[in-house]
């Protein structure tokens, strides 16, 4: 593991703690991780050509957070605020899943 990496695993501990009051592990980082890389987390947007935004399930508790992600390092960079999301309002609210993602209706208004 790069300098780096470890630096961007700290930042990320200390921003769920600071953001959510939820304590990380590395085991946790890396099941969130294998959330996006398996299509199992919502793409929200792409920020450059290796970063993009998406929306994991935290380890135990199964909430949502928003989180960047760096593909290149294939590791989150930082876990954002929950009013990050608040930029979806102005495409009427909704999530795109990747295709076999699990719990299909997340974010989606079926009414």
């Amino acid at each position: 593991m790069t300098a780096k990496t470890k630096s961007l695993r700290t930042h990320t501990k200390r921003r769920a703690y600071e953001r959510y009051e939820v304590e990380l592990t590395k085991h946790d980082l890396s099941g969130m991780v294998a959330q996006i890389q398996r299509g199992h987390a919502i793409f929200l947007e792409r920020q450059s050509n290796r970063v993009t935004k998406w929306l994991v399930k935290l380890p135990r508790d199964g909430g949502m957070v928003p989180v960047v992600y760096d593909k290149l390092r294939k590791a989150i960079v930082t876990i954002l605020p929950s009013d990050a999301l608040s930029p979806l309002d102005d495409v009427g609210g909704e999530l795109r899943l990747l295709p076999g993602a699990p719990d299909s209706n997340i974010g989606m208004d079926t009414t």
